[in-house]
């Protein structure tokens, strides 16, 4: 599975389809966790996300980030507040309230898949740039990729492994391994690394499964 090269939105995406711990399907996020829809459809994803303004008076409006799946070709499209995609003229109010959300999205982009269910593994794009002018965006190649172990302790505790694979375009990749004792539920991506945890930095790691990946990795380790 390890692709370190360019690759189409496309293959992004079907990198990996389910999570390797549960089994439930991946979520595809744009930019952030930021509350969006993703559509698929001709060929393209969309990324939507609500562009009200502050005043609740003012008709709601959604700005798609449009990219295909197959070329490096974007778009933006807006929609109703219903979803339904804006036929209509775009007058200057709806461009002026994109440009100050799209600055509020702070300029640097990228594609992320988690499992939403057990949070246990995640995987994200390097980050890339849009181009207005010609309509089009940056390279995009697989950057990270993190799987989060729980393992079996003396006295109720777990041992916490999180591997973190990262594949630089410019060079090998390379393994990160934090770990630390803790409780199952610490096992997530979206917890924080404690402040007693450990880090080696190794030689690239290939997950294989679960139980394989997890006692190599745990007969490499020395817990405190």
């Amino acid at each position: 599975m390890l692709q370190r090269y360019p690759m189409t939105l496309n293959e992004l995406v079907k990198y990996r389809s389910n999570c390797p711990f549960c089994n439930e399907k991946l979520i595809t996020y744009f930019h952030s966790t930021r509350k969006q829809t993703i559509r698929y459809e001709d060929n393209r994803l969309v990324a939507i996300f609500d562009m009200n303004g502050l005043n609740k008076t003012q008709v709601g409006y959604k700005v798609g980030y449009s990219f295909s799946l197959e070329d490096d070709s974007f778009q933006i499209e807006f929609f109703t507040d219903e979803g339904t995609i804006y036929f209509n003229a775009i007058t200057t109010g709806m461009l002026e309230k994109f440009k100050e959300f799209h600055r509020n999205l702070g300029g640097k982009y990228s594609f992320s898949r988690k499992c939403t269910f057990c949070k246990k593994y995640s995987y994200n794009s390097k980050i890339f740039e849009l181009n207005f002018k010609g309509s089009h965006s940056e390279e995009i190649s697989l950057a990270h990729e993190s799987f989060a172990f729980a393992l079996p302790a003396a006295e109720g505790a777990s041992k916490v492994i999180i591997l973190s694979n990262k594949y630089p375009f410019e060079c090998l990749p390379i393994s990160e391994v934090h770990f630390w004792r803790g409780l199952p539920e610490d096992a997530n991506y979206d917890r924080p690394y404690p402040p007693g945890q450990q880090l080696l930095v190794l030689p690239f790691i290939p997950f294989v499964s679960v139980q394989e990946t997890a006692n190599r990795i745990n007969s490499l380790l020395t817990f405190s």
